[in-house]
């Protein structure tokens, strides 16, 4: 006899047949590929809290050092996601043990913990990986730079795949963050956000980030957001009080460093 799930709010949302994604979901689903690509299985997590993510953020620092001719890099230590995923985990589907029966969660769990590098993977793509977008990235007629002028913010849009169990595949959520000018001010915030710090003993460089700053800084400057909704309604300068504390912490994270990185940035979107 199979175990009954709850019925939870997924995180994909349908408005006119348009994929959303909804502020409010208890969620997230994720579908992760076997390795002969012929097999799949969903992982469904519950949205992290800020403080989770930035914890985890705060944990998964690379270390860089100047050996002369060459750069020594080492990746950042993975224990922060797996930690990350075990917190948000709920279960699993579209799987099976071999004498066809379904797996507690419990075995699930198990499972997961027999498996530790998928689950950093299962973290980065349900959480992390999205696609920006540009209008630069079409070819252009010569390679002369265009200065676009005029007193709106930028646009940072990008796409955000999740698995939707409703429709049993991949959808892809274009999500855009409309904010204010930037101002000299914002700039500096941002960049002050960060700091190289060089261990003398081992000349390892690591970079501390200030995520309550840029948090600030997101909040603050963000009007609107195309693609994400509250309940269904969407998330607008008119409820954006309602709806400012529920957008996931690294999606701010990501359209802010889109936001400032690029020089270009009033063509984005």
């Amino acid at each position: 006899m199979e175990e009954q799930q709850p019925v939870t709010r997924n995180a994909i949302t349908y408005i006119e047949d348009q994929p959303h994604y909804e502020l409010l979901a208890e969620d997230i689903t994720v579908r992760i590929s076997a390795s002969d690509a012929s097999r799949f299985l969903c992982v469904h997590l519950r949205p992290y809290t800020p403080a989770e993510m930035k914890e985890t953020l705060k944990q998964l620092k690379g270390r860089i050092r100047d050996a002369g001719p060459s750069l020594i890099q080492e990746d950042a230590d993975p224990t922060s996601l797996r930690r990350l995923c075990d917190l948000t985990f709920q279960r699993l589907s579209h799987v099976r043990l071999p004498d066809g029966s379904e797996p507690t969660r419990e075995q699930q769990q198990q499972w997961l913990q027999q498996n530790p590098r998928l689950k950093a993977r299962v973290v980065e793509e349900a959480f992390a990986t999205v696609l920006v977008l540009r209008d630069g990235d079409t070819a252009s007629a010569d390679d002369v730079f265009e200065l676009v002028l005029g007193d709106s913010g930028a646009r940072v849009k990008y796409l955000y795949v999740l698995f939707s169990p409703d429709k049993g595949k991949l959808e892809p959520i274009t999500i855009t963050h409309h904010f204010e000018p930037e101002t000299e001010n914002d700039y500096q915030t941002y960049d002050r956000a960060s700091r190289r710090e060089t261990d003398k003993r081992t000349g390892f460089t690591t970079v501390d980030v200030d995520y309550e700053a840029l948090e600030k800084l997101y909040n603050r400057t963000v009007i609107k957001i195309d693609g994400m909704v509250l309940d269904g309604l969407a998330s607008t300068a008119a409820n954006r009080d309602k709806w400012l504390a529920r957008v996931p912490f690294w999606q701010k994270l990501i359209a802010l460093n889109t936001r400032f990185d690029d020089i270009s940035k009033k063509n984005i979107g």
